[in-house]
């Protein structure tokens, strides 16, 4: 069996193995490589680790906080591999688990912002892109994203308008 600090060395192996997957463009096989690491380190924090209910190991508070960052870091990679794979549902459920690990990181709530436009939850995208640039306000792809945010809403609202004037035919117009 191994020791905690192995299962941690393990799980930061299986995220760098998963990194030059994503790099080298197979990005199933990074999904595979970070969902892995989950394995390792799931029920390993106490307080706050869903995981925890299936068998809970206690490790001090470095290695909690070793931990969590491990699993922010692999949640965000998977975000963005499931974006590219153009999976933004998927993208968004482990945007959320990061985000409950760190509130403050605006790569996360850039990916989410980028997911939800993805399924033209505009409303949503939209706040999520302004909570990272608040957070970030000199990242350049923030700003880059909101404008692609302005640009698909527009033209979503423009097809929204069309599909409404051609299933009500204007019986609203006056």
């Amino acid at each position: 069996m191994l020791s905690t600090a192995e299962k941690i060395a393990k799980a930061r192996e299986l995220k760098m193995e998963g990194n030059s997957l994503f790099k080298s463009g197979d990005l199933k096989k990074a999904v595979v490589k970070y969902r892995t690491v989950f394995a390792f380190v799931n029920g390993l924090v106490s307080e706050g680790d869903s995981m925890a209910q299936y068998g809970k190991v206690d490790v001090d508070g470095e290695e909690k906080q070793e931990i969590a960052q491990l699993k922010k870091e692999v949640y965000s990679n998977l975000a963005m591999a499931y974006l590219r794979l153009e999976k933004p549902d998927k993208a968004l459920q482990v945007c959320d688990k990061a985000i409950e690990i760190d509130a403050n990181d605006s790569k996360l709530f850039f990916r989410k912002g980028l997911a939800y436009m993805a399924v033209a939850e505009f409303e949503k995208s939209k706040e999520c892109l302004l909570i990272s640039a608040k957070l970030d306000p000199r990242n350049k792809a923030i700003r880059s994203a909101i404008e692609e945010w302005k640009t698909k809403y527009a033209k979503w609202k423009k097809e929204q308008n069309e599909k409404d004037k051609s299933i009500y035919g204007g019986s609203f117009e006056k």
